[in-house]
């Protein structure tokens, strides 16, 4: 019996941490680091009592020269159905890697994340 009542108390707070988390990001907000295409800025806390002491939160910003870059990845996989391969390929010439190999590699092209699903920057 009580080992029931524990599983059922993990799975409601899995759900809720997930959907407060969802929220998060609807906002527009990040955690960890930033993706390719993407600044952080940092601004107050929304809750007063977390800014009382001093804590942020971190909105992402579309990087002027990066973030077309991430556009153009997203078409051409949506659109051409191209593999991260083909992506890197295409991409090396065009502009700058996010490595110091001068060249863009699958690996590095899948690090560059989509646009947030919200819109916001």
């Amino acid at each position: 019996m009580k080992q029931g009542v524990v599983e059922w108390y993990v799975a409601e707070l899995l759900e809720k941490s997930w959907a407060g988390f969802e929220t998060h990001t609807e906002q527009g907000c990040n955690v960890g680091k930033p993706c390719y295409g993407y600044r952080a800025r940092r601004v107050p806390h929304p809750v007063p009592a977390r800014r009382a002491k001093g804590m942020k939160k971190t909105l992402l910003k579309a990087h002027p020269v990066e973030g077309p870059v991430v556009s153009k990845c997203c078409a051409w996989r949506v659109t051409e159905a191209l593999s991260y391969r083909q992506i890197a390929e295409r991409l090396t010439p065009i502009c700058s890697p996010i490595h110091r190999r001068h060249r863009w590699t699958p690996r590095g092209r899948r690090g560059a994340g989509p646009p947030p699903a919200s819109g916001r920057y």
